[in-house]
């Protein structure tokens, strides 16, 4: 047999997007927190592979662990947007759906390990309270975003004025529909019909200040405006949840 993990670093340079190593009689633990760039892992039928370990990666969509020995399946809290894993087609339905509850129990104990060591850190010597920890970390991003807040509208707001002034009365108004629409395409879960005519209206108001702007002047507004609906929105929605 060959040991797992001295094969893969041999064989794969830290920077693949892709390990595949189906059948090859591996044997032992694989830890991959170095590849950092992975979107497929395939460890398919290698019976004696132990254990995985991977980095968090928002980039992984496959992973693929049928016939092999792992049981313990906490490397899937580390890939958020995957979107296709196996874990053992060659075994009955019943052992399947153990497995599939083995990887849920996994997942949600590794979830309320990371929650209580951050519950420590809020509050030492206390035991935990998801509801009391909510609220304080809520209380405290409230804090931080408050001020940033304030900040950026006064950013945007000397952006502006230093835009109209270059535009001068002909094409102030410009500007103002410019922002606006920058406003309305930054909201969440607008239609497509109607994002598609915003970018319309966007593109035509960038036309007719490109002569009167800069290129980055025009992008540093929409990047504001942008940046300062995000932070309103996300202000807006941890007050309803302080409520």
């Amino acid at each position: 047999m060959v040991n797992t993990q001295e094969y893969v670093d041999k064989n794969f340079d830290k920077s693949v997007s892709d390990i595949i190593v189906i059948g090859k009689d591996m044997e032992g633990d694989l830890d991959l927190t170095d590849y950092s760039n992975l979107i497929t892992v395939d460890l398919g039928n290698n019976p004696h592979i132990r254990s995985l370990k991977l980095a968090p990666s928002t980039r992984i969509r496959y992973i693929s662990t049928y016939n092999t020995g792992i049981t313990e399946f906490s490397f899937y809290t580390s890939t958020p947007d995957l979107e296709n894993c196996f874990l053992n087609y060659y075994r009955e339905i019943e052992e399947n759906t153990r497995l599939f509850a083995q990887v849920i129990k996994d997942i949600c104990r590794f979830r309320l390990r990371e929650s209580q060591e951050l519950s420590q850190i809020i509050f030492p010597n206390q035991s935990y309270n998801f509801l009391q920890l909510k609220q304080e970390i809520t209380r405290l991003k409230l804090q931080e975003l408050a001020p940033k807040l304030r900040r950026e509208k006064t950013n945007l707001e000397q952006l502006i004025i230093t835009a109209k002034k270059k535009a001068e009365n002909n094409f102030e108004h410009i500007v103002d529909l410019l922002l606006t629409t920058q406003q309305e395409i930054s909201k969440k879960n607008i239609d497509h019909v109607t994002q598609s005519r915003l970018e319309g209206e966007l593109d035509a108001y960038q036309k007719i200040l490109k002569n009167i702007l800069t290129k980055e002047e025009l992008q540093a507004l929409l990047t504001k405006q942008a940046e300062l609906c995000q932070l309103e929105e996300h202000l807006a929605s941890l007050q309803t949840n302080q409520q």
